[in-house]
C-alpha cells in the first residue's frame, strides 16, 4: 500500500466518521453473553448472543496488528471502521424508514484491537448455502423471490447514496421466514466518496473498476454494483462458477475488461435481464429503482407460466 492509499484511507475514514450519528448505540460487553460461534471470516468471527433478552449476532473484527504485514493491517483496519460507519449511517436512516431487506444493526463497541457489531441473528444462512443445497432442484420460483429482495434492499441502499462494494451470494443472508437481507459494509462507500482501492470480489468486479483511470480513483459507482448483480442472476439461475475455465483471478479479470461474459443458456430464466445488468458500458445498465420494477415484471411472467 503506497502513501498516497494510505492518505486516502485516513481521509475516506476521518470523512465517514463525521457521517455517524451520535445516536447509534454503544453496546457494551458486559450487556452480551456470548454463545456459540457461527462463522468466521478475513476479518473475524460471528456468535449469537443474547441482549436484552433477545437472539442477536455478535460480528467481532479484529483490527490488531500482531503477525499481519502493514498493508494486511491497514486494510483490515479500513474495512472494520468503514463497516461501523456505514452501519451507523444506516442505523440513522432506519430511525425513520427501516428496510426489510437490509441486516438490522442495534450497536457498537470498540476496543484498542476489535470492533464489534450487534445484529439481526439470521436462522436461514446465506443464499449461497442455500443455493448449494439445491443445485440440482429446480427452484426457479423461489430464486426470483430471492432476487426482488435484493434488488430491493440494492434500491434503499442506492437511494441513501450507499455503493454495496462487494454484493454477492455470500453476502446475502435469509431468515426464518425466507426474507433476504444484505449485509456486509466493510467495503461500502458513502456519498461522494472515493477510494484507491480496488475493492470486493474479483469475479462480481465491473469491468470500469479493473481498467485504469488518469485520476487513479477508482470509478466507483451504483451501476459497479449492477453489474454485481447480474452475477448473483447467474450464479442462482444457471451455474455457482461463471468461469469454470479461468485457472486464476486474471483470467477472469481479463474477460471482464474484454467484454466477455459468461454463456447463457436459452433455458436461463433470467436471460433477458442478465445481459443489461453486465453491459460493457456501465451507463448501459439499469439502475436500481429500474432493476426492482424488471424483476418484478419476470417474477409475475414467470409465476404466470409457472401456473
Amino acid at each position: 500500500m503506497d502513501s498516497r492509499q494510505n492518505s486516502d484511507s485516513s481521509q475516506y475514514i476521518l470523512t465517514r466518521l463525521q457521517e455517524v450519528p451520535a445516536v447509534f448505540p454503544v453496546i457494551e460487553n458486559t450487556e452480551l453473553t456470548l454463545q456459540l460461534k457461527i462463522g468466521e471470516g478475513t476479518y473475524g468471527v460471528v456468535h449469537t448472543a443474547t441482549w436484552n433478552n433477545k437472539l442477536v449476532a455478535v460480528k467481532r473484527m479484529n483490527m490488531a496488528t500482531f503477525n499481519l504485514k502493514r498493508e494486511c493491517s491497514e486494510t483490515r483496519k479500513y474495512v472494520c471502521n468503514n463497516e461501523k460507519e456505514i452501519m451507523g449511517i444506516l442505523y440513522n436512516y432506519s430511525l425513520k424508514q427501516s428496510h426489510p431487506n437490509i441486516i438490522t444493526c442495534y450497536g457498537y463497541n470498540m476496543d484498542s484491537n476489535h470492533c464489534s457489531l450487534i445484529l439481526d441473528y439470521l436462522s436461514g444462512g446465506s443464499v449461497k448455502d442455500y443455493r448449494d443445497k439445491n443445485q440440482f432442484i429446480n427452484n426457479s420460483q423461489r430464486y426470483w423471490e430471492i432476487v426482488l429482495d435484493t434488488a430491493k434492499g440494492l434500491d434503499y441502499l442506492h437511494n441513501h447514496d450507499i455503493i454495496h462494494g462487494d454484493l454477492k451470494i455470500e453476502n446475502l443472508l435469509l431468515d426464518s421466514f425466507m426474507n433476504v437481507k444484505i449485509i456486509d459494509f466493510g467495503f461500502s462507500l458513502y456519498g461522494k466518496a472515493t477510494t484507491t482501492r480496488c475493492l470486493g470480489t474479483v469475479v462480481s468486479m465491473a469491468p470500469e473498476l479493473i481498467e485504469e483511470t488518469e485520476t487513479n480513483l477508482t470509478p466507483y459507482s451504483p451501476a459497479s454494483d449492477i453489474y454485481a448483480f447480474a452475477i448473483i442472476l447467474y450464479k442462482l439461475f444457471v451455474d455457482l462458477n461463471p468461469y469454470p475455465k479461468a485457472r486464476k483471478d486474471e483470467d477472469i479479470l481479463w474477460a471482464a475488461c474484454h467484454n466477455q461474459r459468461p454463456a447463457l443458456p436459452p433455458t436461463c430464466p433470467a436471460r433477458n435481464l442478465i445481459p443489461r445488468c453486465w453491459e460493457h458500458d456501465r451507463n448501459q445498465r439499469p439502475n436500481a429503482k429500474e432493476l426492482v420494477k424488471s424483476v418484478e415484471v419476470e417474477t409475475e411472467n414467470y409465476f404466470k407460466l409457472a401456473r
